[in-house]
């Protein structure tokens, strides 16, 4: 999420206020933010895995799942443009 943020400030600072943290005295990019912790704090309160490894995932798989990712038809709808590199980076900081 935290990668997609700044593709549309303004949708994540909305996520922000229908968790209801309160954004009125935050800039947009503060906002933003704000909504991207809150979805990871859901993930945390649920007890739902919070990290790749939880599933098994290793550093040597994400060459390959960034590879795959990148073959995948969400990718060219995602709201920032994104190639393999940066897809190997989002899973690596999610491990």
């Amino acid at each position: 999420m935290r990668f997609n943020m700044v593709a549309n400030l303004e949708k994540f600072a909305r996520i922000a206020h229908i968790f209801g943290v309160d954004t009125r005295a935050l800039s947009l990019r503060e906002a933003a933010s704000a909504g991207v912790d809150a979805a990871s704090q859901l993930v945390s309160d649920i007890g739902a895995p919070n990290s790749l490894a939880a599933y098994g995932v290793t550093e040597s798989d994400l060459p390959q799942l960034a590879a795959e990712s990148m073959e995948s038809g969400n990718i060219v709808v995602n709201p920032r443009p994104a190639t393999a590199d940066d897809l190997a980076e989002i899973m690596r900081r999610c491990l």
